[in-house]
């Protein structure tokens, strides 16, 4: 026979993620470039769609210019209408000029440096890539840069690659950025319905489990 106290810890628990499936709506990183992504499709043809907040505080003339992400077996499938896929660009390293990490980016987008292009606040979708693997990517790196419209040095903030010496890049001007993005928030908890499936099974068994003992 169940315990009382058995029941409970069950309830509970199906109580616990329904609240994690329901979850809190995405909300923006607090670096100065946040990027997520969402997953469709299936095994080998997934479409990743990343989203880039400029959340650049103080400088309000830093706009998001150029995005790049790094993906073994895979194409860019779609652009932002500002920040066009660049196949001048077939790979970008940002360690060789701008004292970021060694590594090669290899789906790039650029843009030019507009002010209607994406000012500090603002998000900016629509950034696709087909990956060939039979499991979608739990995290892509990225690079990122802004850079003030008035090619004024404005950005004082940190988070920014590491220039120093003879390099030409400046980065309170012109600041690139490196990150890991992530899934969307929420997407890779089950729905919130099939949650309430799994439970509802969970507590039919228990209760068939006493109607037996």
């Amino acid at each position: 026979m169940q315990s009382f106290t058995g029941k409970l810890t069950l309830i509970a628990a199906c109580t616990l993620l329904l609240v994690l499936a329901l979850g809190n709506p995405a909300t923006a990183s607090a670096d100065p470039l946040g990027v997520t992504y969402t997953v469709t499709g299936g095994p080998g043809n997934w479409t990743l769609d990343f989203s880039v907040t400029n959340n650049i505080a103080g400088a309000p003339n830093q706009v998001f210019y150029f995005f790049g992400v790094a993906l073994a077996g895979s194409t860019v499938a779609g652009s932002p209408a500002l920040l066009p896929a660049d196949p001048g660009i077939p790979v970008f390293n940002p360690s060789i000029l701008f004292g970021g990490s060694n590594t090669n980016y290899n789906d790039i987008w650029l843009g030019s440096v507009d002010p209607a292009d994406a000012h500090p606040g603002s998000t900016t979708t629509g950034f696709d890539v087909l990956v060939s693997s039979l499991t979608a990517p739990t995290a892509v790196q990225w690079f990122g840069f802004t850079e003030d419209t008035n090619f004024a040095p404005t950005y004082t903030a940190g988070g920014n690659f590491n220039v120093t010496g003879s390099q030409s890049f400046n980065a309170a001007v012109n600041p690139g950025f490196e990150g890991l993005a992530t899934p969307s928030a929420g997407q890779a908890v089950p729905e919130p319905a099939s949650i309430v499936l799994l439970c509802s099974g969970l507590l039919a068994l228990a209760g068939l489990k006493r109607t037996i003992a």
